[in-house]
């Protein structure tokens, strides 16, 4: 599937989605999250991202200087997330 096709099937499936969010369980409280934020400025933007990094107690908010595409301009960033969780859920037997 190509890229405008996939963002086309995103934006059809939007009130699933939403559903589905509704629908959740909250997430347990010491579950480990990482949150990794872009380099926009908005207000807006930047409360949201606030939010998300309140998610739970062990939430960590990794602001980075890249734009929406983090994982593409710096995939470093993604993978060194990705190694730090796995190796906190390995301490504590996650």
């Amino acid at each position: 599937m190509g890229a405008y096709q996939t963002i086309y099937q995103e934006y059809m499936d939007i009130a699933i989605s939403a559903d589905q969010l509704k629908n959740a369980k909250p997430l347990l409280n010491d579950l480990p999250v990482t949150v990794l934020s872009s380099n926009n400025p908005e207000e807006r933007w930047v409360q949201q991202q606030l939010l998300l990094s309140k998610l739970t107690a062990r939430t960590e908010h990794i602001q980075t200087d890249k734009g929406h595409s983090i994982h593409l301009e710096d995939p470093f960033v993604v993978t060194n997330a990705i190694i730090k969780l796995l190796n906190t859920g390995e301490s504590r037997n996650v």
